[in-house]
């Protein structure tokens, strides 16, 4: 890859941004996940009230734009 006019290697920038952008990836799925699953089972485990609660959420949630529902949690 080279360098840039300053001497200083791309190949290594590169990498080093990947490093921080992938942490950051794998920390956000590894959450969901967890939320998920906890969630799921706890929804499967107690059932009725629990269950409908959880789906009523996980509806609005998914009813919503993303961009909306992003700028509402930065707005709050």
């Amino acid at each position: 890859m080279g360098t840039d006019e300053f001497g200083r290697a791309l190949f290594g920038r590169v990498m080093s941004g990947a490093r921080i952008s992938l942490t950051i990836g794998f920390v956000a799925v590894g959450i969901g996940a967890t939320l998920g699953t906890t969630l799921g089972a706890m929804a499967g485990y107690f059932g009725g009230r629990m269950d409908q609660g959880i789906m009523w959420v996980v509806d609005l949630l998914l009813s919503l734009p993303r961009l909306v529902l992003l700028l509402a949690i930065v707005g709050f």
